[in-house]
Parts: structure tokens; C-alpha cells; sequence
């Protein structure tokens, strides 16, 4: 702040000398070194004309304004330059770093829309978070909010979008969120949507607009290399939780602009009449195929799993990693469990 009062008093100065100059007022020419010239009122020790003696600092002044400029100019281009590096390596998907490196990834459901909630999901060391559109009370704004608090918390920001449609895509991708998460798909058709509404050209035709998502444009990569940057690190992962997908698995896997696929258990379970029956042979083998299929495709899968049993049982099937809890229904059994040690103590 000093640094920007100091330059304008410096600016002032300048203007000052030019309206001087064009009043006619005589002004010394700019040693080209060597101390200030003295004026007599300085020499006697007398104050004098304060305009005189504030014109006679001029020829310094201004030497000293021009190299205070150059600086001032070679600052702003260094910090250009630093801001267009920035930009042209957009906040990568931290997810998908460690899905490409071979890693399993842990994520939650997100209900609460409590920015103080995300921040400690963010503390307790899980990759990613959910935040969920389709189940819970969240809008836009507010899940604008939340992948805001994920991401200062090196969180990555997935959203379930609520339905297949141009405006569920768009605006979510436009606010930042890494991944979608897409309910309720039925098949190869409703894939050709989500393609087309969340990738940018030549894959899909994703809407332009320069939203939060893109930093609102500032030091934007030339289109094509601006389209291919989002559209490696933005995540589109459609659900398989319909006996419809299931059927057409192989081939949604393998189509370009899908980047991986997330497992509904619960939903695909009640889809092929077996609720809640994760024992089941039947499930186990859905499970198996959709699994497999993404491995064929060189694609990952992520599923979810209410406990660390299922968690293990899931990743040795194959997937890369799980979603587990919610963090509304985590903070219920927190309190339950902890109102009934505290009463029980209370007798």
C-alpha cells in the first residue's frame, strides 16, 4: 500500500511539472549527474519561495520518477508473467493425480452446506468430497460456496449433479467442480448427453463462459489448448446404479469424455431386486462387470461403501478407491454414541 502511495505522489509530481512547463515557468534542464543544485534561500539558510524552492527539487525528482518507473513497469510484467504461468497450469485435479499414480482415493457425501463442516473433512485427510445436489438441500450458490471451502483445504470438489440436463452441467463445471457424479443414467443415450453438455470440442460441446471454473478469464490459454486443459482435468463419472447402464456398460466405459465410472450399490442392488444384498452372487457379479469393464476401457471406478469392510472387499475386487458416509449421518452417530457413553455415566 505504501509502494502504490509513493508511486502515485510520484505521478503527481510529474503531472505538476508538466502543467509548470506549460504555464511557461522556467524550469533548470536535468543534470545529468551530481547533487541537487543549491538555491540562494538555501545557501542563507532562509526557507524562500516554496514554489521555487519545490521547483528547483524538480530536475532530481524526475531522474528518480523515471527509474521508479522502469522498476515500477518491470514489477507489473514480472507479476503478468508469474499470473499466465499460473493460469496456464490451472489447480490441477489432485484426485486424478493420484488415480494416475496408482493410488486409492477416499471421499464423503456432502449434505450440510456448512462451510466450518468442510474445512474439517478437508483436516481429516480425505481426497475428496461429494457434494450433493441430488439428496440434500444444496443450490448453486451454495455449492459455489462449498467447493470454494474444499479446494482451501486442498480438497478436491466432486458434485452430484440432480439430473441430466444442459444447465445441471454447465453451471456446476462453470463454478469449479472438478468431477460430476451423475445419477439416474439409463443408458448409452444419456451418456451422449452428459458428453456433449460437460466436454469441451472436439469431444463434446461444452458451453463457453468464462466463470469462476476459468478464473472468469484472466490469462486464458488460447482456446484449444484452454478446451483441452478442462477437459483432462475436469471429471465426468456417470453412476451405474440402473440394470439400463449395467447392460451397456462395456460400452459406456470405453466412449471418450467418460473418465470413469462410480457404483451405486445400494440403488444397482434394488435395480436387479436383491436390496441391500451385497452378498449376494448375483450383485457381486454386477459389481465384477462394471469393474472390469472400466479396466478394459483403462478407466478408473470408484464406488461406495458404508464401512472399511466393504472398503476392503471393493478394492480387491479392482476399484480405485470409495466414497463412505455422509457427513450429516456422521455427525448424528458422532452424537448418539457420545450421548450414551456421557448418560450412561450419569447412573
Amino acid at each position: 500500500m505504501r509502494f502504490a502511495c509513493f508511486c502515485a505522489s510520484c505521478v503527481f509530481f510529474k503531472d505538476s511539472l508538466a502543467h509548470q512547463r506549460e504555464q511557461n515557468v522556467s524550469v533548470s534542464p536535468r543534470p545529468s549527474a551530481g547533487p541537487l543544485p543549491r538555491t540562494p534561500a538555501a545557501a542563507s539558510g532562509s526557507i524562500g519561495d516554496p514554489q521555487k524552492t519545490l521547483l528547483g527539487c524538480f530536475p532530481l525528482l524526475c531522474l528518480q520518477i523515471d527509474t521508479l518507473e522502469t522498476a515500477c513497469v518491470q514489477y507489473i510484467r514480472h507479476k503478468l508473467r508469474n499470473l499466465q504461468e499460473r493460469m496456464a497450469n490451472m489447480k490441477k485435479n489432485l484426485v486424478l493425480e493420484k488415480l494416475n499414480r496408482g493410488e486409492r482415493v477416499l471421499g464423503t457425501f456432502f449434505h450440510s452446506g456448512s462451510a466450518l463442516v468442510m474445512d474439517a473433512i478437508g483436516l481429516s485427510g480425505m481426497d475428496y468430497v461429494i457434494i450433493d445436489k441430488e439428496h440434500s438441500p444444496i443450490g448453486v450458490e451454495t455449492a459455489a460456496d462449498m467447493i470454494r471451502a474444499a479446494e482451501a483445504k486442498d480438497l478436491t470438489p466432486f458434485v452430484r449433479i440432480k439430473e441430466i440436463s444442459r444447465s445441471s452441467v454447465l453451471k456446476l463445471l462453470d463454478l469449479g467442480a472438478k468431477g460430476l457424479i451423475v445419477p439416474a443414467v439409463n443408458g448409452v443415450e444419456d451418456v451422449k448427453k452428459l458428453i456433449e453438455y460437460s466436454k469441451y470440442p472436439p469431444t463434446g460441446n461444452r458451453g463457453m463462459a468464462m466463470g469462476r471454473g476459468s478464473d472468469f478469464g484472466l490469462g486464458t490459454l488460447p482456446l484449444p489448448e484452454h478446451w483441452e486443459q478442462h477437459n483432462r482435468e475436469t471429471l465426468m463419472i456417470p453412476m451405474c446404479e440402473t440394470v439400463g447402464f449395467l447392460e451397456h456398460v462395456e460400452e459406456i466405459a470405453a466412449m471418450d469424455g467418460v473418465d470413469g465410472v462410480f457404483i451405486g450399490p445400494c440403488d444397482l442392488s434394488v435395480a436387479l431386486d436383491k436390496p441391500g444384498s451385497f452378498d449376494d452372487p448375483e450383485v457381486n457379479a454386477a459389481f465384477r462387470r462394471v469393474i472390469d469393464a472400466c479396466k478394459a476401457a483403462g478407466k478408473f471406478c470408484l464406488i461406495y461403501a458404508p464401512d472399511a469392510a466393504l472398503a476392503k472387499r471393493f478394492v480387491d475386487m479392482g476399484c480405485s478407491g470409495c466414497a463412505s458416509a455422509i457427513d450429516v449421518n456422521l455427525i448424528l452417530s458422532a452424537y448418539l454414541k457420545l450421548t450414551k457413553e456421557i448418560k450412561a455415566a450419569f447412573e
